[in-house]
Formats: structure tokens, C-alpha cells, sequence
């Protein structure tokens, strides 16, 4: 069996050790080859034009592969759920108070959504059916399965039949003018 010495580290190897390239043996062992390509790589990254080329071309490329990289991440995130669950602590842990002061400004900023995710834990403990129709929504089924409510509600004749919600208002059918 034939050996070689590596040029960069100088270490005497077998030459399945060194990587062939078109037919011939590189005088570089593979983890030199290795070391020395990573190396290139981080030196290459750093460099200003190419932050500025990564900035420009990073949003265009997300944009035009957003469904092919979010099928990878999740993918990732399924096959390394322990890792990704270290490494969420581990962030929080360090960024605990900048994450609380995030949260307590969104909360003061949403009320309505707090609001809103209350109710709707309420009901999934009263289990009770949710609603979350819109008015037009409610319109639509209305008419859809009781037509007739809408010309009592056009000639205001409410007594009879709660109807929608008094947000929409008494002229709730599509067909009034």
C-alpha cells in the first residue's frame, strides 16, 4: 500500500487518506483539506462585499423559496426536537427580561386579543361551541336558511326572532337597498 506525506499538516498517511481529484491525489489529507476549505469559506464570508451581496440577495431568495425552506425547517425542527428545545431554554434563559418586556408591550398594545384568546379559552372549558362568525358570515347563513328573516327584519317586525347581533344592524339582508 502506497503512503504519502500531507503537505499541510505532515503527517505520513495511506493514500485512501488523501482525496483524488480528476484521477489524481491531492497532497492534502482529507481532515487538512477539510480545515483548509472551512478556512476559505469563513475568510470569504467576512469579507464586506460579500455581508453586502448576502444582504441584497438573502430577502429575493427567501421570497421566491419561502414554501421550500419552511417544509426544510420544519423538517429539521421535527427530526432535532430535543436539540431545538435545549436550545430555546438556553435563549430564554439568557434573554429572559428583553422576552418579558417584548410580551408586556404587546399585551398593553392588543387588548382586544387578550380579550379574545380569554373568551375563547372560556368556552373550550364550558365546552360550549365556539362562534367566531364575522357579521357578514351570519348574514350569509341566515339568508341562506331562513329567507323569510329577512323580510320581517326589513319591515322591522325584530319581536319575534333575536336575529344577528345588534353590531350588524336591523338591515342585515343582502337584498335590502
Amino acid at each position: 500500500m502506497e503512503v504519502r506525506i500531507c503537505n499541510t499538516c505532515g503527517i505520513e498517511k495511506s493514500l485512501i487518506d488523501f482525496p483524488k481529484r480528476n484521477g489524481w491525489y491531492k497532497h492534502r489529507c482529507i481532515p487538512c483539506e477539510a480545515l483548509t476549505r472551512k478556512e476559505y469559506e469563513e475568510k470569504r464570508r467576512t469579507t464586506p462585499e460579500r455581508q453586502e451581496y448576502m444582504k441584497q440577495y438573502r430577502p429575493k431568495y427567501y421570497l421566491k423559496n419561502i414554501d421550500k425552506i419552511k417544509t426544510k425547517v420544519y423538517d429539521w425542527k421535527k427530526l432535532h426536537k430535543e436539540e431545538t428545545k435545549v436550545k430555546m431554554t438556553i435563549y430564554y434563559e439568557n434573554h429572559k427580561e428583553e422576552i418579558e418586556a417584548y410580551k408586556s408591550n404587546w399585551r398593553a398594545d392588543n387588548p382586544e386579543k387578550i380579550q379574545a384568546t380569554r373568551n375563547r379559552r372560556r368556552a373550550r372549558k364550558a365546552q360550549t361551541p365556539q362562534n367566531d362568525l364575522t357579521g357578514a358570515q351570519w348574514l350569509e347563513l341566515q339568508v341562506a336558511f331562513n329567507p323569510s328573516l329577512c323580510l320581517l327584519w326589513q319591515a322591522g317586525q325584530r319581536s319575534s326572532d333575536p336575529g344577528p347581533p345588534d353590531a350588524i344592524g336591523a338591515q342585515w339582508s343582502p337584498y335590502v337597498a
